[in-house]
C-alpha cells in the first residue's frame, strides 16, 4: 500500500492568516470592516476571533469593492449581495 499525500483544507483561519491571504495593511481593517459591513464572525473559547471560509470570501468583496470598484462603506452595504466570490478568491458582480 503506498502513502498518498492528503491536502487538509482549513476550517478556520487566524486574523493574522487571512492579512496575509488578502494582502491587507493590518488585523484592524478587519475589525473595521466586521463592524461596518456587519459580517458576522465565531470566536473561540479565549475569545479570539476565528474566520471560516465563508468569512474570507466575504472579506475579500469587501476588499475589491473599496479598492476596485471604488465604493464608500455605504455602498458597500447597499451592494453587498450583487458580488460573489469563488474558491480562489476571484471576485466578480453577478447582478446589476
Amino acid at each position: 500500500m503506498t502513502y498518498k499525500e492528503h491536502k487538509v483544507k482549513q476550517v478556520y483561519f487566524k486574523m493574522s492568516e487571512v492579512v496575509d491571504i488578502l494582502k491587507l495593511p493590518g488585523t484592524s481593517i478587519i475589525r473595521f470592516w466586521q463592524k461596518e459591513v456587519d459580517i458576522r464572525m465565531g470566536r473561540n473559547k479565549a475569545g479570539h476571533r476565528r474566520l471560516t471560509e465563508d468569512d474570507v470570501k466575504k472579506l475579500a468583496i469587501v476588499k475589491y469593492m473599496i479598492q476596485v470598484e471604488r465604493y464608500t462603506l455605504d455602498g458597500v452595504k447597499l451592494n453587498f449581495n450583487k458580488y460573489e466570490c469563488d474558491d480562489e478568491l476571484n471576485v466578480k458582480r453577478v447582478k446589476l
